[in-house]
């Protein structure tokens, strides 16, 4: 076990029962330390040892407060506290518990427009499930967004409507209300007033 105190005074008594003495660490602080604890290993430096092992411990990967990190982070508190996520049953997969294991997988973020989403909105966080996507691509992949089939291709009703040069409410309207088949809210001319 790795000492860094080297005695440098007398030992004293403190107690009936108890000796200290004066230490230099290899650091150059002087301290008093409890001779017993010293030759137990209970004390092997004047504190920096610990200091040093705790910012070791604390940056495992460097990378707090990148947008990385604080995404990760706002990933596993969803999934702990969140109804809408832990509610439904949406967790992050036992690797990606590990940051560092979450960045070597997804990697950077391309773009400070980019943040994480689900491909498959009803499974959780994976590698298989998750990729780097603008807010307006995941704002058409949520649960209250409308997907619709036709002419062999699946898209969102903001989509199609763009694609069919139609209003996104009224083509909802068509489908929701009248409920007419996709194909012809589709290709049904709206009528000019």
């Amino acid at each position: 076990m790795e000492t860094r105190l080297k005695q440098i005074g007398q030992a004293f008594r403190t107690t009936k029962y108890r000796r200290s003495a004066v230490f230099e660490c290899i650091c150059g602080n002087k301290t008093v330390v409890d001779v017993s604890n010293f030759k137990h290993g209970q004390v092997r430096s004047c504190g920096c040892l610990s200091s040093e092992v705790t910012s070791t411990r604390n940056t495992s990967h460097g990378m707090s407060g990148t947008p990385e990190y604080e995404i990760w982070c706002g990933m596993l508190k969803r999934c702990k506290n969140h109804p809408g996520y832990a509610g439904r049953g949406i967790t992050v997969c036992p690797r990606w518990k590990d940051f560092t294991l979450f960045y070597s997988d997804m990697g950077p973020r391309p773009s400070s427009n980019h943040s994480v989403e689900r491909k498959d909105n009803d499974k959780g966080y994976d590698p298989t499930n998750c990729v780097w996507a603008t807010a307006a691509t995941q704002n058409r992949n949520t649960r209250r967004n409308m997907l619709l089939t036709a002419f062999g291709k699946t898209q969102c009703i903001q989509d199609w409507a763009k694609e069919v040069g139609m209003n996104r409410l009224t083509l909802r309207q068509r489908i929701v209300t009248y409920a007419w088949d996709v194909e012809t809210a589709l290709t049904t001319p709206v009528k000019r007033n």
